[in-house]
């Protein structure tokens, strides 16, 4: 059983050195096993043999002898040693180098073992304090390395913790990562990654196909900042697949044995993600990378994973077994019973002419789990909804989405409200408008001129992705397009709600002026045909009437106007506005952004040609030829509504047809012509048009979304 320990005091250690040193005495403790000072609860303690963290109560053993194994002596045995010229073993095993002289040398051993003691007890008293202070001041002593030293008096070790960070070859990777310059392994300098000029091309400014023009600075540079602050290459190559588009070509050169077989499409997108198609040289200058980087990038993505197994083993029973014949028939078939909705907008395409168009607002993924319950019932395989998917689109079936109000007689029809006399009347004066149609446009030349025209739906301005804009009134921007099914060319013409209604007058004026301008420019024209949907104040008024008459009469052509039937007008100028919308990509400010959009929105055959009007441009007839145009004049006559065309004739006659494939016939109506005093066209509004309070006030609060140049164009907006 190992001897219990005496533990003192150090004010206690240092009395029984001194009285050691002035006595000659030998004192019964091995001052070289005093390892540390600690501070209890009863003051500071000198611990022999063990390191302790608590002063241990009376009577308990000392278990850190047994578990150190320092080597420590046992009480006497410098006694029984005494005399023999030894070494002191626990001095050698510590390395301090004293040595016990024995009797002979005595009192030189005595004077020399005092100093040394006391030396050392100051010495080992000193570290304890520094370490005592370290500690205190926040050092990174760790008592568990310490307890499991061997030898106790050792400072505690550090070790080294790796920082991958800071590795050259890391810091490298990481400046190459973020496009910033950096020296390679072999000390080359490699300068930044900076955007390139925009595109100049005029093959890219004439193309219909792409829009390098739209692209401002200011959105490429944010396009290009944001695919440099992206985290990893991965996500680089990720985002090059998403917005170039691999397409099958359309055509190959005569006589030239090519073996590619698709083309690329490149898209740079924008921070609402709207992808804007552009060239490949903008796209890489854009994003300031190399074509090669591009087709590598590419080219990696569309080979197959090679760290996968080759030619894996097809499930023959899981969901990767192949589909039988009947569950595709079945599958068709029940497609087959799908109700679907004519085509009336795309008829006259070729590649939509056999298209069945499903109802508005039809799901596919509802769609497919319909699919999935009638298979399950019918004892058939349910195919997934991505296969579900490719079948619907090789059948040619589409969701159909409406690009204007559906015809009100085929929508009563379809519900069972309308009798099939009244129908089939409204879809053979249907197929009578669009095969006239079709014959004007077939034989427009320099002597007959056809034209389509039509009212742009509303644009609001300003047009910002800010949440504040969302619930407030904005102002209205009206555009009147003409189309000129000739030569293609697209006339625009603009204003603001405060510079001008959309009262028959307005489009009245717009109509003969745009005319007027045309007959003065083209000499050798005959006739007009102006064909337009039938609404009321804008085409088939008495108004539009007395605009067209005055004009055949002072020119000396005949004008034709012809109305398609409600709910199937389809026209050539709908092509501009769909053009434009698909232009309009970034915010607008102010109406003059719409302006600079509707001339930038067409390249081929020529850009449009745009005029903004204000409120001293619109014009008005100081007097009227004609008061009404209603074909009949009892109830249950003809109406306004029935007519399909008016003609105008040079001697002040107006001509009607309620059928396209009947005669003309003159209008039974009184129409006066002025002898001697020829109408004239007189001011319309004095003044801008007022806009509402509460308008003005939605404008204004939302300057703070607007860039300074606009601020001034809302505040001098006339309002209530």
């Amino acid at each position: 059983m190992a001897d219990k320990k005496k533990r003192l005091t150090a004010s206690e250690a240092l009395a029984l050195l001194f009285d050691s040193f002035t006595s000659g005495k030998e004192v019964d403790v091995n001052l070289e096993e005093l390892v540390d000072i600690d501070e209890g609860e009863g003051g500071n303690y000198v611990d022999m043999g063990q390191q302790t963290d608590k002063q241990p109560e009376e009577g308990e053993e000392d278990e850190g002898e047994e578990k150190k194994g320092e080597g420590e002596e046992k009480e006497g045995e410098g006694e029984e040693k005494e005399g023999e010229g030894e070494e002191d073993e626990g001095e050698e095993k510590k390395g301090e180098g004293d040595e016990d002289e024995g009797e002979e040398k005595e009192g030189e051993g005595e004077e020399k073992e005092g100093e040394g003691e006391e030396d050392e007890g100051e010495e080992k008293k000193g570290e304890g304090d520094e370490d005592e202070g370290e500690e205190e001041e926040g050092g990174e002593v760790e008592a568990e390395e310490e307890e499991a030293s061997p030898t106790p008096s050792t400072s505690a070790v550090r070790h080294k913790r790796p920082l991958p960070h800071t590795w050259k070859k890391n810091v490298i990777k990481e400046k190459r990562l973020k496009g910033e310059n950096y020296k390679n392994t072999m000390g080359q300098e490699r300068p930044p990654k900076a955007m390139g000029p925009p595109c100049t091309s005029q093959h890219c400014f004439k193309s219909t196909t792409r829009s390098c023009e739209l692209l401002t600075e200011v959105e490429r540079r944010g396009i290009f900042n944001n695919f440099w602050s992206m985290p990893s290459w991965e996500t680089r190559k990720v985002y090059i697949q998403t917005v170039v588009e691999n397409v099958p070509i359309k055509q190959k050169k005569g006589g030239v044995d090519s073996r590619r077989t698709t083309s690329l499409l490149y898209h740079l997108q924008l921070s609402d993600r709207c992808k804007i198609p552009v060239c490949k040289n903008l796209f890489c200058s854009t994003l300031g990378i190399a074509l090669r980087t591009i087709g590598s990038w590419l080219t990696a993505g569309m080979k197959p994973n090679t760290h996968t197994q080759p030619n894996p083993k097809i499930n023959k029973t899981g969901p990767h077994m192949p589909i039988s014949d009947g569950d595709q028939a079945f599958l068709k078939e029940w497609l087959s019973g799908i109700p679907t909705v004519p085509s009336h907008y795309c008829r006259q395409v070729p590649s939509y002419q056999n298209k069945k168009f499903l109802e508005p607002g039809t799901v596919l993924r509802e769609l497919h789990k319909e699919y999935q319950n009638a298979a399950n019932e019918n004892g058939k395989r349910a195919v997934s909804e991505t296969y579900f998917r490719k079948v619907f689109g090789e059948q040619d079936y589409s969701v159909f989405i409406p690009k204007k109000d559906q015809c009100d007689i085929c929508v009563s029809a379809k519900v069972g409200n309308t009798d099939e006399d009244a129908l089939a009347t409204h879809l053979r004066l249907k197929s009578q408008a669009q095969a006239e149609k079709a014959a004007d446009k077939n034989e427009s030349s320099d002597t007959l001129s056809v034209w389509t025209m039509d009212l742009q739906r509303v644009l609001l301005c300003p047009q910002t992705k800010a949440s504040t804009m969302y619930y407030k009134t904005k102002l209205q921007m009206h555009n009147f397009t003409c189309f000129n099914m000739n030569n293609r060319d697209g006339y625009c013409y603009a204003w603001e709600e405060h510079e001008g209604s959309l009262s028959s007058e307005v489009f009245a004026h717009l109509q003969s002026n745009h005319f007027e301008s045309v007959l003065q420019a083209n000499r050798n024209i005959e006739k007009v045909i102006v064909w337009s949907d039938g609404c009321g104040y804008q085409n088939r008024c008495a108004t539009i009437s007395n605009a067209y008459l005055y004009l055949a009469m002072k020119h000396g052509v005949s004008i034709e106007q012809k109305f398609l039937v409600a709910g199937h007008t389809q026209m050539e100028c709908d092509s501009m506005h769909s053009l434009i919308e698909r232009r309009i990509v970034q915010d607008v400010y102010t109406p003059r952004d719409y302006v600079v959009i509707f001339e930038a929105a067409r390249i081929n055959p020529s850009p449009y040609r745009v005029t903004q009007l204000y409120h001293n441009d619109f014009m008005k007839l100081s007097g009227t030829y004609v008061t009404n145009i209603r074909p009949g004049k009892k109830v249950g006559d003809p109406t306004v509504h029935d007519l399909r065309a008016l003609q105008y004739l040079t001697d002040g006659r107006i001509r009607y047809k309620l059928d396209f494939e009947s005669d003309w016939e003159d209008l039974p109506r009184r129409i006066s012509i002025p002898d001697n005093k020829p109408f004239k066209w007189i001011p319309l509004f004095p003044a801008q048009l007022p806009i509402t309070l509460r308008k003005y006030s939605d404008l204004q609060s939302m300057k703070n979304v607007l860039p300074r140049v606009a601020h001034k164009y809302y505040d001098d907006l006339p309002h209530q």
